[in-house]
């Protein structure tokens, strides 16, 4: 227990964002998780990792330092030259979203008077829910594309399969033939 324990009626003095503006930065931060997890999991699948040594491995990983690493794993073990160049241009897209997914994350510090911590740069940008959301269903797009690499050939021919015309939306990757 705090020796201080915050007052009833307490109420933030400082700038915080309207609802929908936080709806939308938890998706950007949720979605940015999962595609963390799914950054661990290739690196350790391209490994040939179990879980408990792709954790010693990659635990505390930057995912910029494992999607490099991946391509090069992936170059090493011969992966299918079309997956190497999906992979490529995948985390060529990621790249560009999660510097703005940062940009996004740490804006609201600059407003309202709120200082930004020591260590940050100045950033004078503000961002619209609409903008937000639509950062958080470029990030949800890069997940799924990334899971459909986690996949075995089969298990995402099978997923194709059951998602019919909406394959290329849900399990997309250029190296199977599209149906």
């Amino acid at each position: 227990m705090t020796k201080r324990p915050r007052p009833k009626g307490f109420n933030d003095p400082l700038y915080m964002p309207p609802d929908e503006i936080l709806r939308a930065l938890g998706r950007v931060a949720a979605v940015s998780a999962g595609i963390e997890d799914s950054l661990h999991a290739l690196y350790w699948k391209m490994l040939g990792a179990d879980d408990e040594a792709g954790k010693v491995v990659t635990g505390d990983m930057r995912a910029s330092r494992m999607t490099e690493d991946i391509l090069k794993l992936a170059r090493a073990i011969k992966h299918p030259t079309e997956s190497i160049d999906d992979l490529a241009d995948l985390f060529a897209d990621f790249r560009e979203k999660n510097q703005r997914r940062n940009q996004v994350l740490h804006w609201i510090w600059d407003t309202q008077g709120v200082e930004a911590p020591g260590y940050k740069a100045k950033q004078r940008l503000s961002y619209t829910a609409a903008e937000v959301n639509d950062l958080a269903d470029d990030l949800i797009w890069i997940e799924t594309r990334l899971a459909s690499h986690l996949l075995s050939s089969s298990s995402l021919q099978k997923e194709r399969e059951k998602l019919g015309t909406d394959a290329d939306l849900y399990a997309p990757l250029p190296l199977l033939k599209r149906g």
